[in-house]
């Protein structure tokens, strides 16, 4: 019993490792689809206002709003919060089965615990593309 909740353990603590990576590397193309999308549409529209500038504003908007188009047509901001969610559970199920190896009776909480475990492995439905 200590061994499968020690793999558990292991288990989790690589997901949730995993789960921060890939939030971490999303900060860049999330800063590039949404806060340069904003940008450059911010600072287009500002631009079509004088004439000093010719076709340069209208495409610095095009381009901003074709960038935060795609961050919304990704479904970026859904699958990132998704990641979150479930990093988050990972974490959770792994205090949790830490807290198991320190209890004397183990085999109830561990089959409740493990089928929250299983349940999560079985219905993941965002996973990080490393």
């Amino acid at each position: 019993m200590h061994e499968t909740i020690s793999s558990r353990i292991k288990r989790c603590s690589e997901k949730v490792n995993e789960y921060d990576r890939w939030l971490k590397l999303l900060r860049y193309p999330n800063m590039i689809f949404v806060i340069g999308g904003s940008l450059l549409a911010f600072i287009g529209g500002a631009a079509v206002l004088t004439t000093d500038f010719g076709d340069t504003p209208g495409y610095m908007a095009l381009i901003g709003g074709v960038l935060t188009g795609f961050h919304g047509w990704f479904g970026c901001e859904a699958h990132q919060q998704k990641c979150k969610e479930i990093r988050t559970r990972y974490s959770s199920l792994k205090l949790k089965f830490e807290r198991l190896l320190s209890e004397k009776d183990k085999e109830e909480a561990f089959i409740v615990l493990d089928d929250l475990f299983i349940e999560l492995e079985s219905n993941i439905d965002a996973k990080p593309w490393m």
